[in-house]
């Protein structure tokens, strides 16, 4: 035993069968799969914050959580034996070492999530678990004109089904990509934090934009009303996936 040091865990998971992010009562969660994997690896109970607490059916890449020990680990060998206990939907891709005052959580700066969709006539066998079949063509060049309208400093609340809190959000950039020529396209939203279903409501109110249910002009208007009844439906959990976690001095670490 040693001194109580502080250790962050890159995790990957694919979140469909889970309740979300954060251990609640009613089905199983990623936090709670972790802390149990971590109290049998180091024998004494263990607190984790999450960097973001993803709801169910949410995916991850690179979600970032960090814990404090005093079990003298070392980190290639702890990241083995967790992700031999692990369920295999979850896999800890990295541990590092960080300050002491280091939260997963409240240190990031920027936080970037994806959103899959398939865009043809017909669904997919394989990708159905983690995309969203929109079967009507789609204007990709008027969604990203709406889009537009959201970059920078905001008040977000036509964009949440938060109630409480400051709304105001930064986003950061926001980038449309067609992934490949089978109809898969992703839209990828970068900001410094989001709002509860802030990105499925943004992502809802896009395809709203591309089947030509709404002008792209809306999207700044819903914006401005604050008015979370004008936009677009909540996009599904499946398509939704958090990429990344960035930290002021840590990129480089975090790299895969």
């Amino acid at each position: 035993m040693g001194n109580l040091k502080n250790w962050l865990m890159i995790i990957e998971y694919d979140g469909a069968r889970y309740c979300g992010w954060q251990t609640q009562p009613n089905g199983p969660s990623i936090e709670a799969e972790l802390v149990g994997a971590l109290k049998v690896m180091l024998r004494e109970p263990v607190k984790i914050t999450g960097a973001g607490r993803t709801d169910a059916g949410v995916h991850a890449r690179g979600q970032a959580a960090n814990f404090r020990t005093e079990v003298d680990l070392e980190p290639d060998r702890l990241r083995w034996q967790l992700n031999a206990v692990l369920p295999k939907d979850i896999v800890v891709r990295r541990i590092h070492g960080v300050p002491d005052d280091f939260d997963a959580r409240r240190s990031a700066s920027s936080r970037t999530y994806s959103y899959a969709f398939l865009n043809r006539p017909y669904p997919s066998a394989f990708l159905s678990r983690h995309s969203w079949w929109v079967s009507r063509p789609l204007a990709i060049d008027e969604m990203q004109a709406g889009a537009a309208a959201l970059i920078g400093s905001h008040d977000f609340s036509g964009f949440t089904v938060a109630k409480e809190g400051p709304m105001t959000r930064n986003v950061k950039s926001i980038e449309i990509t067609e992934a490949d020529s089978g109809g898969l396209v992703v839209i990828r939203i970068t900001a410094n934090a989001f709002l509860h279903h802030m990105v499925r409501l943004i992502v809802g109110t896009l395809i709203e934009v591309g089947v030509g249910k709404l002008p792209a002009s809306a999207v700044g208007e819903i914006l401005v009303a604050a008015d979370v009844r004008r936009a677009g439906p909540r996009a599904p959990a499946k398509g939704l996936t958090l990429e990344r976690v960035e930290y002021e001095g840590f990129r480089a670490h975090l790299e895969p």
